[in-house]
């Protein structure tokens, strides 16, 4: 994980000449943070203070999609969006706006079962010879249908139990954690916080031994339970 300091990244986008011209929908060369390499990429989503950007590799899986810094852009390669495109956020907006309760009721359950077929499909073929990851398929969310937003990687990292992990996909977590650097996860009551501080809080008070449910398999040292949320 790269950490800067707020000192460097809150004057990156004075530092940087031309970073006010990078927009959502427009697509440049962006070094990968996993293989410090440049792809070709689309912008999707931009945040500012400290400016960070959410990047969609063009002809790579969607698992690869990642926030980076704005050190990572070769400005020189930007290329803007195509008149008539519109970002994330807002084709979400007025997508929402123009759809009738029934027909937005019709969609999102169509585009549910689209994004779970999606999902299987990457995870037959997310890495390919020697765990290179796969370039299949381009998986560009500027103008999408009204769950984009959702098709974005929110979190970073958890951490559960001696284990730590970084999603693949979107997951729905309160917005107030979404932006932390990492989301820790008891791994007996499977209650998150934003810190280990409160996690060694909670802890102490968790008489949990295993997930909340039913074991429903065992082999060895690996336990698969059944989970039910309204055990606690």
């Amino acid at each position: 994980m790269v950490v800067l300091t707020t000192e460097n990244t809150a004057n990156a986008e004075n530092t940087i000449p031309g970073l006010e011209r990078v927009v959502e929908g427009c697509r440049l060369m962006v070094k990968m943070t996993t293989q410090s390499e440049y792809r070709d990429a689309e912008v999707l989503l931009v945040r500012n203070d400290p400016p960070r950007f959410y990047v969609h590799y063009i002809d790579c899986n969607r698992r690869l999609d990642e926030w980076v810094e704005a050190e990572n852009l070769n400005l020189d390669s930007l290329r803007m969006p195509q008149k008539g495109k519109k970002g994330v956020v807002q084709s979400m907006e007025s997508t929402s706006a123009s759809a009738s309760p029934e027909r937005e009721l019709s969609k999102k359950s169509a585009a549910m079962r689209k994004r779970k077929a999606t999902m299987d499909e990457d995870s037959q073929d997310g890495m390919g010879q020697n765990g290179a990851p796969s370039l299949r398929g381009s998986m560009s969310m500027v103008g999408h249908s009204e769950d984009a937003l959702t098709r974005i990687r929110n979190i970073e990292m958890i951490e559960l139990g001696r284990h730590r992990i970084q999603p693949w996909y979107f997951a729905p977590y309160p917005q107030q954690l979404v932006h932390l650097p990492c989301i820790y996860i008891c791994e007996f009551c499977l209650k998150y916080v934003k810190s280990q501080t409160c996690l060694k809080t909670h802890m102490k008070k968790c008489h949990l031994k295993h997930p909340p449910g039913n074991e429903i398999y065992r082999n060895e040292e690996l336990s698969f339970f059944e989970i039910d949320g309204r055990k606690k």
